[in-house]
């Protein structure tokens, strides 16, 4: 598949993520699509699953999880909920007693998983009504 259909077909499929986000206040996300080292997706959900129980324990929102399965060759996309800069030193403090990386020894480890990745910042969830509509308002 050439590249420029791979990322149409990933812009599309962001589209189609934010568009149907159940999530009930408009914000700033972050969506990410991942395609993993092959045989590294257990390890990389377990992982991802250690930080889950971080976020819970200090009480935020976790991400939404899809799973691919059909069409591209991605593994996974995730909608994290806006990132929150008052709780990231509380983060790493309850996820360096659990064991978990931190700081740069947690990108090492991500690095570890990721064959492919794209993150992208997106606002919503909208519609494109809503959208048009905001354009006129800023006339």
């Amino acid at each position: 598949m050439n590249k420029l259909f791979r990322s149409t077909l990933r812009l599309v499929t962001i589209g189609m993520f934010v568009l149907s986000a159940s999530i009930s206040e408009a914000g700033t996300k972050t969506i990410g699509i991942y395609k993993i080292v092959p045989g590294k997706q257990l390890a990389f959900m377990q992982w991802m699953a250690a930080w889950d129980e971080v976020y819970a324990e200090i009480g935020l929102a976790q991400p939404e999880w899809y799973r691919n399965i059909r069409g591209d060759d991605y593994d996974f996309v995730v909608i994290f909920p806006p990132f929150n800069p008052e709780k990231e030193a509380e983060m790493e403090r309850i996820g360096k007693a659990r064991g978990l990386d931190i700081g740069f020894q947690w990108k090492l480890k991500y690095w570890e998983f990721m064959s492919e990745q794209s993150e992208t910042l997106v606002q919503g969830p909208t519609t494109p009504a809503l959208l048009i509509q905001s354009l006129n308002q800023k006339r």
